[in-house]
């Protein structure tokens, strides 16, 4: 891994490389369980996304009382 420099993190010291393949990945898998929800009405997809709820929890951390250093 590379070291760090401060441009490489985010206002709530998470690399921001990670966190836009993250985002890039769950908008593409939301896609297509909407595409998939269409095409296949019988089924049932269900699509979560962590990755919101997760970052909002580490970046609000000091609102919550909580202190995730890494």
């Amino acid at each position: 891994m590379d070291k760090l420099i401060p441009e490489d993190l985010d206002s709530a010291g998470c690399r921001k490389i990670e966190n836009e393949i993250a985002q890039e990945f769950n908008k593409q898998l939301k896609d297509i369980v909407y595409e998939l929800r269409t095409k296949l009405a019988n089924a049932i997809f269900i699509y979560v996304d962590v990755y919101t709820a997760k970052y909002e929890l580490i970046k609000n951390a000091r609102n919550q009382g909580e202190d995730f250093t890494f």
